[in-house]
């Protein structure tokens, strides 16, 4: 039993982890960050605890302590805040090609600003830089902007896979501009993450051993040294992370594992999962698992319910049937195939849009270690596109279009999904 809790516990902590990722300090529903990531601006322990970060790859939950604002919702950045707006969409991109229609879209002025620098000028200084940390120009109006960086050292790109777009930013009015890659903010969300986890964790189970490590860390440790040793704690947790169809190709992938891997050598990296996988596991699990309550009863959710009635019914229906056949011909009852259900998951947000077709198999229950009643998941076919980014069937061209509040386009979205159905069927 005590084995079960356990289990039933870590599901809980890990889902806690990735609802507080996007809250605030004081876990307030409306402060969601949208994917965005900010930093104070002007503000001398903010400015060491990032630029420390940026030049040594350590030192992140300094910057979570000093620099992190709680709030993102908004992507422009002001006097007070530096906003990298969803740098998760730029991870893995070489050049402003690259650059998929959702992350344009996301990234609005700062974009079509970068475009027109390379139109105005190749060699332009502001899109071809060493990726020293610093600029040579640091008078421009703008406090974020984009880049393209070359990672081998050279002056300028040269189109090969070295080349990145960056983040270009001036955490200070007084100091240079700085780079940020996309991995690296992205990094600092996955620490959020962690962190969350933990803090959790400890809430839960206070006189645990890691949170009487920690509590020992902090009484001996002070500013950025306590901050560091706290991060040893967090800082190798494995995040699960789901992954968009649209968002699933090699030079993301192998950017989001380098963002999110363990802070330590040799650390585990992340665990990547298909998007509707991770939704259709999640609507699986029991109610118990997705939420803070202390109860360690495994109510099944809805869908599961769904499931197991509708499989009782077509296992009845085919017994009957069976039974008919079988009196008819006079002739034992053959035992029927198992219904093994299907189901059509359908994800629309203001990125893309994503429809698939999955089997669920092997039906388990009964243990009271198990969360997900089927044990097998299998994808049959997936359909998706990115925000904008048209599709040719039939010679007709549709896109997904979103307004400036972020509301999905009914009308354009219905006429996608009759499109994925029947690329389903």
């Amino acid at each position: 039993m005590e084995e079960a809790i356990r289990r039933q516990t870590g599901v809980r902590v890990r889902s806690v982890g990735g609802m507080w990722a996007n809250r605030d300090d004081n876990g307030a529903v409306g402060s969601r960050r949208g994917g965005n990531v900010a930093w104070k601006r002007d503000d001398d322990a903010s400015y060491r605890a990032v630029k420390r970060y940026l030049a040594k790859g350590t030192g992140r939950g300094a910057v979570l302590r000093r620099s992190l604002l709680p709030d993102a919702k908004d992507a422009r950045s002001t006097a007070e805040a530096i906003v990298l707006p969803r740098p998760h969409l730029l991870l893995g991109a070489r050049s402003l090609e690259d650059v998929s229609s959702a992350a344009r879209a996301a990234l609005g002025p700062l974009f079509a600003a970068a475009v027109a620098a390379t139109a105005d000028d190749d060699d332009d200084a502001a899109t071809s830089r060493v990726i020293d940390r610093e600029f040579r120009d640091d008078d421009q109006d703008s406090p974020v902007s984009l880049a393209v960086i070359a990672l081998d050292g050279g002056a300028t790109p040269k189109g090969d896979d070295f080349d990145r777009v960056a983040f270009r930013i001036k955490l200070s009015s007084k100091k240079k501009a700085v780079t940020v890659l996309p991995e690296e903010a992205v990094g600092i969300a996955a620490s959020l993450a962690r962190k969350r986890v933990m803090d959790a964790y400890f809430a839960e189970f206070p006189e645990c051993d890691l949170a009487e490590e920690r509590n020992k860390s902090r009484a001996d440790a002070a500013g950025d040294d306590g901050d560091d040793e706290e991060e040893e704690l967090y800082g190798d947790f494995p995040p699960a992370v789901a992954i968009p169809g649209w968002a699933a190709m090699d030079p993301s992938l192998e950017a989001l594992v380098d963002a999110t891997r363990g802070s330590s050598p040799g650390a585990c990296g992340p665990s990547l999962h298909p998007r509707s996988v991770a939704a259709c596991v999640g609507a699986l699990l029991p109610q118990s698992s997705h939420s803070n309550s202390n109860s360690n009863s495994n109510s099944p959710s809805k869908l599961t319910k769904l499931l197991a009635e509708t499989i009782r019914t077509k296992r009845a229906d085919a017994a009957k049937e069976a039974a008919l056949l079988a009196a008819r011909t006079k002739t034992d009852p053959v035992e029927p195939e198992p219904f093994l259900p299907l189901l059509v998951l359908v994800g629309a947000t203001t990125d893309g849009l994503e429809v698939t077709a999955m089997q669920l198999s092997k039906p388990q229950g009964g243990d009271e270690e198990v969360h997900c009643p089927f044990g097998g998941i299998s994808v049959v076919s997936s359909v998706c596109c990115c925000r904008g980014a048209g599709t040719m069937e039939g010679g007709k061209h549709t896109d997904v279009d979103v307004d400036i509040n972020g509301d999905v386009d009914v009308d354009v979205v219905e006429e996608k999904l009759e499109w994925a159905m029947d690329r389903l069927r």
